[in-house]
């Protein structure tokens, strides 16, 4: 039992450390990679405020990649 809750305690911390590289990721405006650890952690961590936290977190990271502006190349803008 002891071993277990060791087990799951490490885990969780993991969790927890992964979802807290995609933070930093974001706000180095890497949104592509916090997206993937997000998207991740949402469907497959077995700490539910871990997984809740990152289910939000996720569609935060695909507003902001929707707000960011793509510049096309080759596309001059009207003045």
């Amino acid at each position: 039992r002891k071993a277990f809750q060791e087990r799951a305690a490490a885990s969780s911390q993991k969790e927890a450390d992964l979802y807290n590289q995609a933070v930093s990721l974001y706000n180095r405006k890497d949104y592509s990679a916090a997206l993937r650890i997000a998207e991740d952690l949402a469907a497959n961590a077995n700490n539910a405020e871990v997984k809740a936290a990152a289910a939000s977190f996720t569609k935060r990271i695909r507003a902001k990649m929707a707000d960011v502006a793509v510049p096309v190349e080759g596309i001059e803008e009207a003045e």
